[in-house]
């Protein structure tokens, strides 16, 4: 890397968790490198509250040749903390690699799967996502999901669409989504018992499976 004259550090701790994911993720950099020539780097960690460090505090550093180029890169990294609908990431956007979770659990009426996936106000999607600087989308039947090219819901079984810069981050993300529809699996087994919904062969935690494979959507 040639030797960059001019640096700014931006503190990015406090800043909505969508939006620090977002800045914490190579397709970001990458992004801001080619259109601004800045170089964009990640410093620190990010403190929860109560948590006492301030310079080991989550900071993007944007380094560059000239004043211009930092302040250009400078430019896009405040405008994507202010806005973070400035960039748009639609799925597979950008990014080099890609699988999907299917979610293999009856859509039955009182138990919400969708809900029951996503977390309050998005919460466990976004805590995947914080995790592994993937981004994770629910798509299919039932996802409230609009396709572009089709204006409609995907005709497939739900399941979780999950997008990144490098296969590490992408089966990590995968292990969590996993964990996270066994976590929902189980609810739905104690509320079919419960509920008596169940039909067919009694479902049970080994007969009752959810598929990965490469995304090739």
């Amino acid at each position: 890397m040639p030797y960059m004259r001019h640096n700014k550090e931006i503190d990015i701790n406090d800043v909505p968790p969508d939006r620090r994911t977002h800045l914490g993720m190579s397709a970001t950099h990458l992004r801001i490198n080619k259109e601004t020539g800045a170089v964009v780097s990640i410093l620190g960690r990010h403190l929860r509250a109560g948590e006492n460090d301030p310079a080991g505090r989550l900071r993007i550093r944007v380094s560059a040749q000239t004043l211009q180029m930092l302040e250009a890169g400078v430019g896009m990294v405040h405008k994507l903390i202010s806005d973070g609908n400035s960039f748009t990431w639609a799925p597979g956007g950008g990014m080099a690699f890609a699988k999907k979770v299917v979610i293999d659990i009856p859509n039955t009426l009182g138990f919400n799967l969708k809900h029951r996936i996503i977390g309050p106000a998005g919460g466990f999607i976004k805590h995947i996502e914080e995790r592994t600087f993937t981004r994770v989308f629910l798509r299919g039947r039932g996802s409230g999901f609009i396709e572009g090219a089709l204006g409609r819901e995907m005709d497939e079984p739900l399941f979780l669409y999950i997008t990144g810069t490098n296969n590490e981050s992408i089966e990590e993300a995968k292990k969590l989504a996993e964990d996270l529809v066994k976590t929902v699996l189980k609810d739905y087994i104690q509320f079919a018992q419960m509920t008596k919904v169940a039909s067919g062969p009694p479902i049970t935690g080994s007969n009752s499976k959810y598929s990965q494979q490469g995304a090739g959507i």
